[in-house]
């Protein structure tokens, strides 16, 4: 079997060369359907993300001969993804409680800068470390319940010891959150240290803290879990927006080529047939279509961006560091 290396090899973005062919040797091999995200170049270099599902063919003898490949882009798609991770990481290095993403390996994929301010840890010596080796040994049922019992529906609450770097041992509140698809299956775990709150607790002060703490935790549990849902219905809307924009602004450059070879090209012209071919450019180009759109088009960006901004405010607001003195109150900013 012959496997068309050129064309695969020079569509095929140079880091996933030898990923790709080994997927289209195995398509073969296998006879089976292959389905996956790809990087690719077009023509002018450009790197394209695109969805891209592969068929084996069978010949008449029944063996496979060749394949067909449906490729669908989502370079735009994917740009908004990646926008949307970057804004989500921002918002979260923002809030006061320790967040952490970890796989389905329960290996951490991100750990929040308050891990360096609550245990000591820098963020990047942690990612790719287990969730668990750090747990005290008396907590690791009580973490694995929880590691079990969160679900998309609701999350699971657990307090734990952990050891920080200069090896005491903190208590730490979690609540883990298992996310939707659109995080890739992975848990949040929202953690605050209430080592002092332990020793409160021994002042008598116990209910009163964890009453504060139990509130912040769940309020942060929710936020953080919504958040990438919140931000993405404005997200894209504009982006639909922008495409569309994009496509009426070459219309309209494509009108306005037209226009200057129609009044001063070389070749003398009769007016009648410049004003028949003009309007047939803008009969081909939907002007009226465009005119009435373009403006809404303008405000539906300008609104996704607005709320995308109202979003972002109000998380810092949120994550500010609460005052301990009595002071008036916004009831209506509260809610």
């Amino acid at each position: 079997m012959t496997i068309p290396r050129r064309w695969w090899a020079s569509a095929s973005h140079p880091d996933d060369v030898a990923q790709n062919m080994a997927a289209l040797k195995h398509t073969f091999e296998s006879e089976s359907v292959y389905q996956a995200e790809k990087r690719y170049l077009r023509g002018g270099g450009d790197v394209v993300h695109v969805l891209l599902s592969v068929t084996p063919l069978r010949d008449s003898s029944g063996t496979v001969a060749s394949f067909y490949a449906v490729v669908q882009d989502i370079t735009d798609r994917v740009a908004a993804e990646v926008e949307r991770a970057e804004l989500a990481a921002a918002l979260l290095a923002e809030v006061d409680e320790m967040i952490v993403l970890v796989d389905s390996d329960y290996r951490i994929t991100y750990a929040s800068p308050s891990t360096k301010r609550w245990l000591g840890y820098d963020p990047a010596t942690v990612v790719g470390r287990d969730l668990r080796l750090s747990n005290h040994p008396e907590d690791e049922a009580e973490l694995a319940r929880a590691l079990g019992q969160a679900t998309t529906d609701g999350p699971a609450a657990l307090r734990r010891r952990v050891r920080a770097a200069n090896g005491s041992w903190r208590v730490l509140d979690s609540r883990v959150v298992r996310l939707d698809d659109a995080m890739a299956g992975s848990l949040l775990v929202v953690s605050r240290d209430v080592s002092e709150a332990i020793e409160l607790k021994q002042q008598g002060e116990r209910l009163e803290l964890e009453g504060r703490v139990s509130q912040r935790l769940e309020a942060v549990g929710q936020l953080a879990a919504g958040i990438a849902h919140e931000i993405n219905t404005p997200l894209q809307f504009v982006g639909d927006s922008v495409t569309f924009l994009k496509s009426a602004v070459d219309d309209l450059l494509a009108l306005t080529g037209l226009y200057r070879a129609t009044l001063f090209g070389p070749a003398a012209m009769p007016v009648e047939e410049r004003r028949r071919r003009m309007r047939e450019a803008e009969e081909d180009a939907e002007v009226d279509y465009l005119i009435d759109e373009i403006p809404r088009a303008f405000a539906r960006t300008t609104d996704g961006i607005s709320r995308v901004r109202t979003i972002v405010h109000a998380m810092k607001r949120f994550s500010h560091a609460s005052a301990t003195e009595v002071a008036p109150a916004d009831l209506n900013e509260a809610i």
